[in-house]
């Protein structure tokens, strides 16, 4: 029982090793926008993927060419966990659109 607590409090102060000083990532001036989005990697959440959902024809176009182009460029990551959150809620907005559009 006191191994088991021994280990316990040290997995408490692991992170503390592993990143003993934290406060020099807040010290870094970030890169202005114009630059970061040169190189920039792009990780989609679930409400940015269920946006064309509601997008209008022409909305839609230019979403499928900016998903594309980044896409072509290796840099478009979306997390299995939105996926499934994604894969979840795609049929409600889905719904939501069919009952919104003129009979």
């Amino acid at each position: 029982m006191a191994d088991s607590s021994n280990k316990q409090l040290e997995q408490v102060f692991l992170v503390q090793e592993i990143l003993p000083d934290t406060t020099e990532f807040f010290e870094e001036e970030p890169q202005e926008i114009e630059a970061a989005i040169g190189d920039a990697d792009i990780v989609l959440d679930t409400n940015v993927l269920l946006i064309p959902f509601g997008a209008g024809a022409a909305s839609l176009i230019e979403i499928v060419k900016v998903y594309s182009e980044i896409k072509g460029r290796k840099r478009l990551y979306v997390l299995a966990q939105v996926a499934g959150e994604f894969v979840k809620n795609r049929p409600s907005k889905l719904a939501q659109r069919l009952a919104s559009s003129p009979k």
